[in-house]
């Protein structure tokens, strides 16, 4: 239903926290039923607070994407760590995960509406959390439900009867996860001989029966959370964590070394040696339809590679880098540059342009008393530049009056040229670009326009107003899909394709 990236928080004066952001499928954002179980996996991941519980700091939404943003844990999922190893994990060492599980599956318990308690109803080894510190996580609450519901969901391997057929959960379906999980890390098979999904519900659960080799106390106690019936098994997460601890102080009595120590060095191990080789990716492969089968979370963030599996693991993927210029951006900021420039220039010539000449009006004449005329007032002219010097004047031609003197005042100088008009820009207004989202089930290479462009999920892709062509391609299904879109300015469209 999600997925998670490693992420990186900015806050003031440079201080950064690694954190996980997980985030609805693009394909599923469409599907109510999935957005109501994202949103109830935040209601009650956001009331979570313990040392054995993945934190959450944050549920909000950007556009049409609902997010969680959540602890950043730096080591590996238990499957992972019991999968890199040729043989069971040391009693001491698988008593102290299971001590760690169910002290947070007792803090869990108790939270509740109305007397009603929690069930997580997903306890697994893929929602089991180790790092390299050797603390011990549960993560995942996607299914978590109130006691007394009817039908919750869940991986089958590791379902409790009354929860595989419909009936009605509580806290003992997740006790009957733990003591397959603590099978499991002792090297039995108890999960591995569950019924799996392609089995009917009336298909009859196996009897349990604890692995060879282990103490008979801890027997019985395995024998006891594993039982078929919910009234056989332990009454409480507490009662659990209260018998696994006092096993796991008779072990480290016996081996006198810290199991936690010893875990957080075999994690760092792991870790260390998966940075430097990566070859195993390609036998970690999960096409899209076993991931449902069988239900394993997708724990850490994903690369998306073009000649792998968007599903193939790196756990130690550096950042991605920035994303070159696309066409649009090419042509616009020359466009921009070319507009700035011709204002400046408009600007500058304008601040150039001589001013016109300007000259007042005298005001009208007075008259006295006695009727005489006022002398008017000596007009002021300014100067006229010129280059040549005035022509003297003919004594006996007689000087100009003053109504002749003010229209030659108002006649332009041949020698003063026209300021020019201001230059006009004939450039078009800059398009916004259009955006895309694409998406393909189970992946595909996506190449627009005859231009490779990855592998999906590709958020945020700019087009330029139009029409393009969408080439999604799957090589492993032999499959290969074209959507033509005719997108406008400053649209946000989502094209998802199935390829199955």
């Amino acid at each position: 239903m999600g997925e998670v990236h490693r992420a990186r928080a900015f806050g003031a004066a440079g201080v950064t926290k690694e954190l996980c952001i997980k985030r609805i499928r693009c394909e599923r954002l469409a599907d109510p039923a999935s957005l109501a179980r994202f949103v109830a996996e935040a209601r009650v991941s956001m009331r979570l607070s313990h040392a054995n519980i993945v934190s959450v700091f944050d549920f909000g939404r950007s556009e049409n994407d609902y997010y969680l943003a959540m602890e950043w844990v730096d080591g590996c999922d238990l499957r992972r760590l019991l999968g890199a190893r040729q043989t069971p994990l040391d009693e001491d060492v698988a008593l102290y995960i299971a001590a760690e599980i169910a002290r947070g599956l007792a803090y869990i318990h108790e939270l509740g509406d109305d007397a009603r308690r929690l069930a997580h109803c997903d306890l697994k080894p893929a929602n089991v959390l180790v790092s390299r510190a050797g603390e011990v996580k549960i993560a995942d609450f996607g299914v978590a439900v109130h006691e007394a519901t009817l039908g919750a969901g869940g991986t089958r391997r590791y379902m409790a009867p009354e929860q595989w057929t419909g009936g009605t959960v509580g806290p003992a379906v997740d006790l009957y996860a733990l003591g397959l999980v603590l099978d499991e890390m002792l090297g039995g098979d108890a999960a591995r001989q569950a019924p799996s999904d392609r089995d009917a519900k009336d298909a009859p659960p196996h009897a349990y029966a604890p692995p060879e080799g282990v103490a008979p106390a801890l027997g019985a106690l395995l024998t006891r959370l594993c039982a078929l019936e919910p009234s056989a098994r332990p009454a409480s997460a507490s009662e659990v964590l209260d018998a696994l601890e006092a096993l796991l102080a008779e072990a480290r009595v016996r081996s006198k070394r810290s199991p936690r120590e010893l875990l957080a060095r075999e994690v760092g191990t792991l870790a260390v040696a998966r940075a430097q080789d990566t070859s195993d990716e390609a036998a970690d492969f999960k096409t899209d339809a076993s991931y449902v089968t069988e239900g394993e979370s997708e724990t850490f963030a994903r690369r998306m590679r073009p000649d792998a599996s968007p599903r193939t693991e790196s756990r130690n993927t550096p950042m991605p880098p920035r994303p070159p210029p696309t066409r649009w951006t090419a042509r616009v900021v020359p466009l921009l540059a070319l507009v700035a420039l011709v204002a400046i220039t408009f600007q500058l010539g304008r601040s150039r342009a001589p001013e016109p000449v300007v000259t007042e009006r005298p005001a009208a004449p007075a008259t006295s008393a006695v009727g005489a005329p006022a002398v008017p007032p000596a007009e002021v002219t300014p100067p006229r530049e010129t280059s040549e010097p005035a022509p003297p004047r003919d004594p006996l031609t007689p000087a100009p009056t003053e109504p002749a003197r003010r229209a030659l005042a108002r006649v332009p100088s041949p020698t003063t040229p026209e300021a020019p008009p201001p230059p006009t820009s004939a450039e078009p207004a800059p398009v916004a670009p259009a955006v895309v989202r694409l998406n393909a089930r189970p992946w595909a290479d996506v190449t627009i326009d005859g231009t490779a462009r990855g592998v999906t999920p590709l958020v945020e892709v700019a087009l330029a107003p139009g029409g393009h062509d969408i080439v999604f391609t799957n090589p492993a299904l032999g499959a290969s899909r074209t959507e033509h879109v005719d997108l406008v300015s400053g649209e946000h469209r989502d094209v998802i394709v199935d390829l199955r």
